[in-house]
C-alpha cells in the first residue's frame, strides 16, 4: 500500500532539515571487528551491534533510531559485509534456485521520470526468469532487485533471524544489483526501517525529510516522487564497499550508480507495523467493547437536543454550559475505557502475529536434546521469541515457531493457529507454562515450580518433544 499524497503540502507542517541531519561515524583502524557476523555475533544485540559499528548500540538507539540517519563509512573495511550476500550468490540463485517474476525478482529502471519493467522473458512467460536474458538486461542498463533472499541464502537468513530476536518483530530483507550509470527506482519513502549494507561497488545516495510532519514514521510507503517536487536533499553521499546507512520510516531517498562501477547492496527491513499505533489499534476496540458490557452509563441515551450544542458548527461555542457539562460526561467514560484497556492481550495478539511469522531460528539447540524429563530435569526456553503462552477462553495455547518454513517468510497474512505451531493446555496447566517459559534466559529446575510434581513432569514432557524448551546440564 502508498499513501497518496492528495493533500496540499502545509508549510508550517514540514519537519525541520537539523531534525534529520544524520550522524556519522568513519570507521579507523581497529575500531570494527572484520569478520563474519556469523562466528561474532551470540545473539540479536549483537548482530545489530556488528551491523553499526563502531556506533555503539547504545548510541544507536538513543540518537538515531526512529529519529535521524546513520551513517557508517568503512573505508578500511571494505570486506566487511561480504560473507552476507555477493555476485555469485544472485547468479546462483538465478540459475539454481529459479526466481520467479514479482515474485522473487524484479528487472526494472528509472530513467527521464519514468520507471520501467522487464519482468517477462522474450517469449512473454511471466514466470521463472531466464538467467541469461536477466543478466543481458542488467548489462543493458536494468536494475535487479531480489525479494526475500532469506528464503534461499543461509547468510542473510542467519542474519535476520539473529535481528527478529532482538527486534521482537519480522525483519525482511532485498537484494538490489544496479549497473554502472542507472537508477532503478523514483524518490520516495518507505513504511520500514531500512539498513542499507553496501556490499560490493558504489552508489550515489540522495536523502531528504519527510515532506509532512504527518510522514514522520510514515505507516504506509509513499508513491514514486518527481524529483522536482522535492527540497533540496539533507545530504548527498556515496557508499562504498563496507559502508552503512540507515534510514527510519517516512525519510525520502533515491539512489543512482556511478558511471564507472555497478553497486550490491542488501536492504535490511524492519518495524513494519510494530509501532504503538498497531498495539492501540488491537486494543482500543476491545476496551470500548469491555467497557460497553460493563457499565451501564455508556449505554444511557443521549440527552435530548445535545445537537443544539454539539456539532462543528458548536466547536467555538466554549460558553455553553451544557456542550460543557457534556463534554466532561465523555471524558468521563473516555476514563472508564482506558481503565479496561486490554494492554497485555493485544502485545500478546502482536507476538503471536510475530512468532508465525518469523525466520526458523538459525541454529536449534534443541536438536538432538530431548531425553527424559524427570523433576529434577533443568529446562530452558529454546530461544527468546520462540514461543507464547496465550490464553483463548477456558485455553491456554503455546504458539510456537519451530514448524515456520523459510520458504514463506515475508509473505504476509494472517493464517490461522493450526495453519502454524501451536499446541493446547487446559486453562489450569497456564500457571506451570508461564513459569517454563518466562524464565528464559535462565533454566528452570522443574521440582522447584509452584504446582503438582507430576503436572510439571507431563507439561514440560510435551514441550520437550517439540523442541520448545532443551535439558540443560
Amino acid at each position: 500500500p502508498t499513501r497518496r499524497r492528495d493533500m496540499e503540502r502545509d508549510v508550517e507542517a514540514t519537519p525541520a532539515r537539523e531534525d534529520f541531519d544524520p550522524v556519522v561515524f568513519e570507521a579507523d583502524e581497529g575500531e570494527c571487528r572484520n569478520g563474519s557476523f556469523v562466528k561474532l555475533a551470540k545473539d540479536g544485540a549483537e548482530v545489530l551491534q556488528w551491523m553499526v559499528e563502531p556506533c555503539s548500540l547504545e548510541e544507536f538507539m538513543e540518537e538515531c533510531w526512529d529519529q535521524k540517519p546513520l551513517l557508517v563509512k568503512r573505508n578500511l573495511y571494505t570486506d566487511y559485509y561480504r560473507d552476507v550476500f555477493s555476485m555469485e550468490e544472485v547468479d546462483r540463485l538465478l540459475r539454481k534456485v529459479g526466481l520467479d517474476y514479482g515474485l522473487n525478482i524484479d528487472v526494472t529502471s528509472y530513467q527521464g521520470g519514468k520507471r520501467q519493467h522487464f519482468n517477462r522473458n522474450l517469449d512473454d512467460s511471466l514466470e521463472q526468469a531466464d538467467p541469461d536474458l536477466v543478466w543481458k538486461r542488467f548489462h543493458d542498463g536494468a536494475s535487479l532487485r531480489i525479494l526475500h533472499p532469506q528464503r534461499w541464502s543461509n547468510s542473510v537468513w542467519k542474519l535476520l533471524s539473529g535481528l527478529e530476536g532482538y527486534w521482537s518483530c519480522g525483519v525482511g530483507s532485498n537484494v538490489y544489483l544496479t549497473p554502472p550509470g542507472s537508477q532503478g527506482f523514483a524518490p520516495h519513502y518507505d513504511d520500514i526501517d531500512a539498513f542499507i549494507l553496501q556490499i560490493d561497488g558504489k552508489k550515489q545516495w540522495k536523502v531528504y525529510t519527510p515532506p509532512t510532519s504527518w510522514e514522520i514514521l510514515a505507516r504506509e510507503s509513499s508513491e514514486d516522487y518527481d524529483e522536482s517536487e522535492l527540497d533540496d536533499p539533507i545530504f548527498e553521499v556515496e557508499l562504498g564497499p563496507g559502508d552503512l546507512l540507515y534510514l527510519p520510516r517516512g525519510v525520502v531517498h533515491q539512489a543512482h550508480c556511478l558511471a564507472d562501477t555497478h553497486s550490491l547492496h542488501l536492504t535490511v527491513s524492519c518495524n513494519q507495523h510494530n509501532t504503538f499505533a498497531d498495539l492501540l489499534e488491537l486494543a482500543l476496540p476491545r476496551a470500548l467493547e469491555i467497557t460497553i458490557e460493563e457499565e451501564v452509563e455508556v449505554r444511557q441515551s443521549l440527552p435530548p437536543g445535545y445537537l443544539d450544542y454539539m456539532g462543528v458548527v458548536h466547536a467555538d461555542d466554549v460558553g455553553n454550559p451544557a456542550r460543557q457539562v457534556f463534554l466532561e460526561r465523555i471524558e468521563s467514560l473516555v476514563r472508564r475505557v482506558m481503565e479496561n484497556l486490554p494492554i497485555d492481550a493485544a502485545a500478546d495478539q502482536l507476538a503471536s502475529r510475530f512468532i508465525r511469522q518469523r525466520l526458523p531460528i538459525a541454529e536449534p539447540e534443541s536438536k538432538g536434546k530431548q531425553g527424559t524429563v524427570c523433576p529434577e530435569s533443568r529446562l530452558r526456553l529454546v530461544e527468546k521469541d520462540i514461543a507464547r503462552m496465550i490464553v483463548e477462553e477456558d485455553t491456554a495455547l503455546v504458539v510456537h515457531a519451530l514448524n515456520n518454513s523459510r520458504t514463506d517468510h515475508m509473505e504476509g497474512g494472517e493464517d490461522s493457529l493450526e495453519d502454524h505451531g501451536c499446541i493446547e493446555f487446559s486453562l489450569d496447566d497456564a500457571m506451570v507454562i508461564e513459569q517454563l517459559l518466562a524464565a528464559f534466559p535462565d533454566a528452570v529446575v522443574l521440582r522447584e515450580i509452584e504446582a503438582e510434581e507430576s503436572d510439571a513432569v507431563r507439561i514440560a514432557n510435551t514441550l520437550v518433544k517439540c523442541g520448545i524448551l532443551v535439558p540443560i546440564a
